[in-house]
């Protein structure tokens, strides 16, 4: 439940994009020093932004990585993110799309309501009760025993105004939920796509229109 009201935030926060870093470390703390001089080099090129991100294994067992959502004044191009990363010391395989947040509510299917969290399967995809499953185990290790990670001013309600954190942005997704719809629902290019699924672009059927 609380993975499901995160991404729900998420989705009320209306993130313009979706990134991809990989080769991001083995560990948390790797992983976060990495994530922070990322965003240090952003902010020195005046386009952070704000974002909240999270880390993934890859599920071939080979590696780690971050997807992130992200919204800002303008846009983050590939080249300045992919150049950013690589002096953080992250892998050049970089990925940026761009995403529409709906105002309402959907159930559109995975790339509707689910997208703003899928990077959290590793958690709600698995069994719930007492016990820690393994993949949400490792989750949970791998982002330092939290679910994600946000800038301290990504959380905003659905007029743009400035929240004071993720329970705040909680509850506006609550309240903002009519009770005979499901989810939230999000348009997203086909890049954006690939980037939230972690699949190469070639992969997506072109008469998805996406």
């Amino acid at each position: 439940m609380e993975a499901n009201n995160y991404a729900a935030a998420i989705a009320s926060a209306k993130p313009t994009q979706a990134l991809m870093f990989t080769a991001v470390g083995n560990d948390w703390h790797t992983i976060r020093r990495r994530m922070n001089r990322v965003r240090e080099y952003l902010k020195r090129r005046r386009v952070a932004g704000e974002w909240v991100w999270h880390m993934e294994a890859n599920p071939s067992g080979l590696g780690n990585h971050v997807h992130a959502w992200r919204w800002g004044p303008m846009p983050i191009t590939k080249v300045t993110l992919t150049a950013c990363a690589v002096s953080a010391g992250l892998g050049t395989t970089i990925g940026v799309g761009n995403v529409i947040t709906a105002t309402g509510w959907s159930s559109g299917g995975l790339l509707g309501a689910g997208a703003m969290g899928y990077p959290l399967k590793a958690i709600v995809r698995e069994p719930t009760g007492p016990e820690l499953t393994a993949s949400q185990a490792q989750y949970l290790t791998l982002n330092g025993n939290r679910l994600a990670h946000a800038s301290r001013d990504f959380w905003r309600d659905s007029l743009g105004w400035r929240l004071s954190g993720r329970r705040a942005a909680v509850r506006e997704a609550q309240m903002c939920r009519r009770p005979e719809e499901e989810d939230r629902w999000a348009m997203m290019t086909r890049d954006a796509a690939a980037i939230v699924l972690s699949l190469p672009v070639a992969s997506w059927p072109a008469d998805w229109g996406l």
